[in-house]
């Protein structure tokens, strides 16, 4: 479908009676830029083609990165990184908390929740404890628990969603490969290069 010979195309277009030789010259002329667009679409196809065809799975990525950086001895593979601990914010089963953080001049009552600067959170035992830091006494505040803070983006990834090895005497552009893998990859899963 998108091989198209050029000279047939306008001899089945072009009318038995005005096929001069003159006029079929002037008009290959005339499609020589639609050729040359066309021959670049082509081109371009190909190469997307490629790109919709190599996924972020583990084969298609293995292949993509050998296709571009080993090409004959096809050494880089790709193995299960650490995931490292998951902790899970928040339980769907269990009723979500929220706390106010403790401030002065502030009336709690008994069965109240506050975190503390600390990160602990306490409830109260008494009324009027708006004087009473909950650090500092334990006879009116009872600690129940931690708070958990969200941790930013570069604390969390502590593992790593799988790892790319790469031979040590293979010469490549860590940028490229990088700009390869992330162009491919599933968004979100960390990953290492480790050269073996």
């Amino acid at each position: 479908m998108f091989k198209i010979d050029w000279y047939k195309f306008i001899l089945w277009n072009v009318p038995s009676f005005e096929r001069l030789k003159t006029r079929m010259q002037w008009l290959q002329l005339m499609l020589s830029e639609v050729r040359k667009h066309w021959d670049s679409f082509v081109v371009y196809r190909s190469a997307k083609l490629y790109d919709v065809n190599h996924t972020g799975q583990v084969i298609y990525l293995e292949k993509a990165l050998n296709d571009a950086f080993d090409n004959t001895l096809r050494r880089i593979y790709i193995d299960d990184g650490d995931f490292g601990d998951r902790v899970f914010v928040y339980d769907r089963t269990q009723p979500l908390m929220l706390y106010w953080r403790w401030k002065n001049y502030l009336d709690y009552s008994i069965g109240d929740k506050i975190l503390d600067d600390d990160g602990v959170v306490y409830e109260s035992l008494d009324n009027d404890n708006s004087f009473r830091k909950p650090s500092l006494n334990p006879a009116y505040w009872q600690p129940i628990g931690f708070y958990v803070y969200l941790k930013s983006r570069n604390q969390y990834i502590t593992g790593t969603g799988f790892i790319v090895y790469v031979p040590i005497t293979l010469d490549y552009d860590e940028n490229r490969m990088k700009a390869l893998i992330n162009f491919r990859k599933v968004a979100g899963r960390p990953y290492q290069i480790q050269e073996v």
